[in-house]
């Protein structure tokens, strides 16, 4: 017995002059696979272990004469993905795949991390059997290039086919990468990407230069194309650098990627959203936390029409509340919705406990809001606190505007229920590490160029007082103020085994807000118990920052008749540098030496700037541009003298391999590469100059 898979991947047409008779086409055939009828001796199936037979099969005569062993397999399921698995041959013959428990198999991806010299595999056929249920899957794999013509793509992907469901299609996404404009934001080293969407990941994709010479230099944004089978939402970008060593990091600004319009994936007007991941920090190993990789998640999506800046966002709105399709994805805690605007926050939307209890399913209520409060800013999803194991995924939160019946003089309202603010979650919330609140901004159309609200990682560190009795085991709960807004009231909640608010302790928490700009105040609260005596807050934005906004407080919390709660606001004291801006070097790891070979990057800039600093555009006649290009021709006797915390060089001339990028415009750069002793040390200004010399 066989079972035949026939593909269309089109539209079903009505019939010619809008008539209603049948309709007829061929639909070619896609797989042909053999199913085993069930065996009544054998009795149930199996339980699969995840063991499957693999055959893949290469459409030229002989396939290759050695296998490379740096070829692995990447099985993608609905419940996670399986380790790296080597491939045994191309030659039709079958081998060994432990793919393990990854839930109904969605795609394979075919990985090498060497390269194929030259040339890929074209194959012909990919079937997968599993030893425990003897059920068989196909792939469309036929005159699909394995690793690309020429061997350089590193990665491959194929869809599962399933007659009871649409193969995930191949989409094109187009990635920009803008790296910031900051001192030294630049780098030479090789930059990987991954992305991920709630059906799986494309794996390490390496970004390719190419013939971008400016690629991930300062201020410069780079495209990138990256095929890959439908991830489906995504949800995070996974974004490494490949260096290690003073001055070889990355300052990364942020990631932006939608589908390629032509894409077979793109979902019509969708397609041409542009989803972003803001980043705006180091990956240095000799910076801040020194993670040379970082996770971004999504922050949002913009495209032309969505979030302009409007005077005020007052009227009537359906906010829904959208809960994620797979297993174990709802919750039976109850769930708060809180929309804020720029002149304050609506009044929260309870949503009770239960009503998402069902994965895929969405809680809907209506919302009026005030034209007084301004436009919406942000929103800010809260889950209730419960036990460590529950946990709820939130997809997305939309707010549609109600469509109104017309006036008397024919117009038509509020709105026509068109506008719609999107608010793309894709996390977990979970009581673990403080992750029962979120926000997200609204972001307003435009490009990763123009300024955007972030979501930051706020670092509260409170200190209880040294004296008699100044302990407590009450609740207590936080509320900061900045310029543009406030975190809504946030519960401290005591960890597992650590003292909290005891006597002379400091105790931190971790909370996540979109950026609130200059600190202003902080609101301490405390719930029915003993007496409390809260010295000080401190707040740094992320655990390595340079500085912290702290609050004296000195102030006694009791109970009292005021309320069930007490509270005291306490203004911003004073900015100060942190105690602690790097983390400590791994115990095995070698401390960084510099060999004394370093890169220096000279940028000319055009004379005849206005404000001197090279970013004028170029004007004058093409023989004044071609004299100015002529500068790039720097005298044989120039040379460079660098200072250092313990000394300086002699003068370096700067001779050797010279990249320049000039072409008469407004700034023109060459490259040179220079040496120095190593007991200079680290760099420091020199005594002329106002500032460090670029090490970029």
């Amino acid at each position: 017995m066989h079972r035949c898979v026939f593909s269309h991947g089109g539209w079903i047409m009505a019939a010619p002059g809008g008539g209603h008779g049948p309709v007829e086409m061929s639909l070619s055939l896609m797989e042909k696979l053999k199913v085993l009828p069930p065996d009544p001796a054998r009795g149930a199936a199996a339980p699969s272990r995840g063991l499957w037979d693999a055959w893949v099969m290469s459409a030229e005569a002989e396939g290759p004469g050695i296998w490379p062993p740096a070829v692995h397999a990447v099985a993608y399921g609905t419940l996670g993905k399986s380790p790296p698995l080597p491939v045994g041959n191309v030659n039709d013959r079958p081998f060994l795949l432990h793919i393990g428990d990854v839930g109904d198999l969605r795609k394979l991806s075919f990985v090498c991390t060497e390269g194929l010299h030259g040339k890929g595999i074209l194959l012909s056929k990919v079937r997968l059997k599993d030893r425990d249920t003897r059920e068989e899957l196909g792939f469309e794999a036929a005159n699909v290039w394995l690793f690309g013509k020429d061997g350089t793509e590193p990665v491959t992907e194929l869809a599962v086919i399933r007659p009871d469901c649409q193969p995930l299609r191949d989409v094109e996404y187009e990635v920009r990468v803008r790296t910031g404009d900051v001192p030294a934001a630049g780098t030479h080293a090789p930059v990987h990407l991954t992305l991920v969407g709630e059906f799986g990941d494309t794996g390490p994709r390496p970004l390719r230069r190419g013939d971008h010479r400016d690629a991930f230099l300062r201020g410069q944004t780079s495209m990138f194309t990256v095929r890959a089978v439908d991830l489906g939402p995504l949800t995070s970008v996974l974004v490494g650098v490949r260096a290690s060593g003073l001055g070889s990091g990355w300052f990364l600004d942020t990631v932006a990627v939608r589908c390629s319009p032509g894409s077979p994936g793109s979902r019509g007007a969708a397609g041409h959203a542009e989803l972003l991941f803001p980043c705006r920090q180091w990956l240095d190993d000799g910076v801040g936390d020194r993670s040379t990789e970082r996770t971004l998640r999504l922050l949002g999506e913009t495209r032309d029409g969505l979030g302009e800046t409007l005077a005020s966002h007052g009227g009537s709105w359906t906010l829904r509340l959208h809960t994620g399709d797979f297993p174990d994805a709802g919750t039976e805690l109850g769930v708060s919705v809180t929309v804020c605007c720029r002149a304050g926050a609506a009044l929260p939307i309870g949503v009770p406990r239960g009503a998402l209890r069902a994965r895929g399913r969405h809680y809907e209520a209506s919302l009026v809001l005030p034209e007084e409060l301004g436009p919406v800013v942000k929103v800010r999803v809260e889950m209730e606190e419960g036990e460590a194991r529950d946990s709820w995924y939130c997809r997305k939160v939309t707010l549609r505007r109600q469509r109104q019946e017309r006036d008397g003089r024919g117009g038509s309202g509020e709105g026509d229920g068109k506008e719609i603010l999107k608010f793309p979650f894709v996390r977990w919330f979970s009581p673990e590490n403080g992750g029962q609140v979120s926000e997200l901004p609204l972001l307003s159309s435009g490009s990763p160029e123009s300024p955007i609200p972030v979501v930051l990682e706020y670092v509260v560190s409170v200190r209880t007082g040294s004296s008699e009795s100044s302990a407590t085991t009450a609740r207590v709960w936080l509320t900061v103020t900045g310029e543009r807004g406030d975190t809504g009231r946030r519960a401290l909640a005591r960890r597992r085994g650590e003292r909290s608010f005891a006597k002379g302790r400091v105790t931190s928490w971790s909370l996540e807000a979109v950026e609130l700009g200059p600190l202003r105040e902080v609101l301490v609260e405390k719930g029915p118990g003993s007496d409390w005596h809260v010295e000080a807050v401190s707040i740094r934005e992320g655990p390595f920052a340079p500085f912290e906004a702290v609050f004296q407080a000195h102030r006694w919390l009791r109970d009292g008749a005021a309320g069930p709660t007490a509270s005291v606001r306490v203004p911003l004291t004073e900015v100060r540098p942190s105690a602690v801006t790097m983390a400590p070097l791994p115990s095995d790891a070698p401390a960084p030496k510099s060999d004394g070979r370093w890169r220096v990057e000279l940028t000319l800039g055009n004379e005849d700037d206005d404000d001197g600093d090279g970013g004028g555009s170029a004007r004058g006649s093409p023989g004044r541009r071609q004299q100015q290009q002529q500068t790039l021709l720097l005298p044989p006797g120039l040379c460079l003298v660098v200072y250092g915390s313990e000394g300086k060089t002699s003068p370096l001339p700067l001779v050797g391999p010279r990249h320049g990028t000039g072409d008469g415009g407004a700034s023109s750069t060459i490259a040179f590469e220079a040496s120095r002793p190593s007991s200079t040390s680290s760099l420091s200004p020199s005594p002329s100059s106002p500032s460090s010399p670029s090490s970029e």
